[in-house]
């Protein structure tokens, strides 16, 4: 990732929709575009006889192609529809409404004529258009790979939707109430927090499959609750017969917070909005949006891909050019980064790591490094463990609340981190 600090400031407003709309007639196979897909698989096709599977797909087939979300986005050249043996997956360009419309429509039919069983998952995220070897179009990226990942969470009947996918939708009255948090499950790469659309009609309410399980085990849950109980009991016992003259007082640390979003910019210059990480192609470009829930010293430290020599470390913020490097920000002025520019997504494979740090003070051998790094913001090897040290030390235990523009991060600690993981293609 390259930060620009010297960019000329061109408009960085929201894109309309038929701009962001008309981008899948003009994509190429080196530019990304944003995808809305739905991933369909049979469940139980392989157990049947040889000659009966091809049967069930072909039914499945005509069955969504007959939907009116199919044949809408079909008609108006804004639908690539792809077979992956024993299903498909349609790549939906307008709305993430597209594909949850259709999967709507398919549970529906399937309610009435149910000649198989199917799970399908939803992803919003990055497509490459192609042609393949007979000159149809083709999509590839990271946005399919995930739909597939989310997809296979699921079981028969399953709608599940990635946080992505979802988190526009929940916020419409036609599908809020219809949107059930399905919870973290781990796919092949890590895991997702998904979603699972159903109601009395259609999907599933069943769990997903891999869920993680925070707590545990019951039997952990109850020994712990027990031990609380126990040791509340001591601390009980142990006050009454201490009995102080002059018992303290509690005191509770501020409730600290600062938000943070995007803007992203593509490689066709449209400029979107996005609450939270994404898989990003070479060549897009992003700005960050900090707003503090008080004043308070803001430090973003990024660290580069993994390379030959370890990976590079660089100071976003602050840097002398700005602000006169202080790290101070106001809760009453919101912070652009950069201020009227992008930072540019290189072609660096791999994880992007930026540290958000957020401090209810200076922090001296922050500060220090900054004025010490190199004028493109590159981090001195002597400052990084100085740096690492104080990552280590901060609050581990930040609260992440995800709201519907923006990600907050909050609390009680004098000094908190939030680790930002941008993903490239």
């Amino acid at each position: 990732m390259s930060a620009d600090r010297n960019h000329d400031s061109d408009a960085a407003t929201p894109a309309s929709d038929n701009e962001i709309a008309a981008e899948p007639h003009r994509g190429t196979a080196s530019q990304a575009l944003m995808a809305h897909v739905l991933f369909i698989d049979t469940v139980g096709n392989s157990r049947l006889a040889t000659d009966h599977q091809p049967e069930v797909v072909t039914r499945l087939q005509q069955l969504v192609q007959a939907t009116d979300e199919f044949q809408t986005a079909h008609s108006g050249g804004d639908l690539v529809s792809l077979p992956t043996g024993d299903g498909m997956a349609l790549v939906f360009f307008r709305s993430p409404e597209q594909p949850a419309g259709c999967a709507v429509d398919i549970a529906r039919a399937l309610r009435k004529d149910p000649f198989c069983k199917i799970r399908m998952g939803v992803h919003s995220g990055p497509v490459f258009l192609l042609q393949d070897i007979n000159g149809a179009r083709n999509v590839s990226g990271a946005g399919i790979n995930q739909a597939e990942r989310v997809m296979s969470c699921g079981g028969s009947g399953h709608i599940l939707m990635s946080d992505v996918a979802a988190d526009p939708l929940r916020h419409l009255s036609q599908w809020k109430a219809r949107l059930h948090d399905a919870g973290i499950c781990r796919v092949k790469d890590g895991t997702l927090h998904l979603w699972s659309l159903h109601d009395a009609d259609i999907g599933s309410a069943a769990p997903a499959q891999g869920r993680v399980r925070l707590w545990g085990s019951r039997r952990a849950l109850i020994s712990a609750a027990t031990l609380v109980v126990m040791i509340g009991i001591g601390a009980f016992v142990a006050s009454r017969l201490q009995r102080p003259v002059n018992p303290p007082v509690a005191t509770h640390a501020p409730l600290r917070s600062l938000s943070y979003s995007f803007l992203i910019k593509t490689k066709s210059g449209a400029v979107l909005p996005l609450a939270r990480e994404m898989v990003f192609p070479a060549g897009y470009q992003l700005q960050f949006r900090f707003a503090g829930g008080q004043d308070g010293f803001l430090y973003v430290v990024n660290e580069g891909p993994p390379r030959q020599g370890g990976p590079i470390w660089t100071w976003l913020f602050p840097y002398p050019a700005l602000h006169q490097g202080s790290a101070a920000l106001s809760a009453s002025t919101p912070l652009l980064l950069p201020p009227d520019s992008f930072i540019i997504l290189d072609k660096m494979q791999g994880q992007e790591r930026v540290y958000v740090i957020w401090s209810d003070h200076d922090i001296p051998e922050l500060s220090a490094s900054v004025f010490a790094a190199e004028k493109s913001g590159r981090i001195r090897a002597d400052d990084l463990p100085a740096i690492r040290g104080i990552l280590s030390k901060a609050s581990s235990d930040v609260e992440v609340i995800k709201a519907d523009t923006e990600t907050i991060m909050r609390g009680n600690w004098p000094v908190l981190v939030k680790l930002i993981v941008l993903e490239h293609m």
